[in-house]
């Protein structure tokens, strides 16, 4: 498993788990995962949700719609009702 995949499952399990106290050090693993792979629209979907979780609501759309941008065809859909639930302050 490739460390960028590593950073944003800590960071994704962070979020998940509501363990504000890491809010800040899973914003830097993902942010790790993103300078190698930037490509990848999970690691811009996780980052959104923590800058949403953290009251940067527009840095989390930012990056919402770099996650959207890259999303392949057949995750769109899903990739916009996340950016749409942030843009809403769901």
């Amino acid at each position: 498993m490739s460390e960028s995949i590593v950073s944003n499952r800590a960071a994704w399990w962070i979020f998940e788990n509501k363990v504000e106290s890491e809010y800040a050090a899973a914003i830097t693993y993902v942010e790790d995962a993103i300078a190698l792979q930037p490509e990848i629209p999970a690691f811009w979907d996780t980052v959104a949700q923590l800058f949403k979780v953290t009251g940067q609501r527009q840095i989390a759309i930012d990056a919402s719609e770099r996650a959207l941008g890259l999303a392949p065809e057949h995750q769109r859909e899903e990739y916009q009702g996340y950016l749409d639930a942030i843009r809403e302050g769901k």
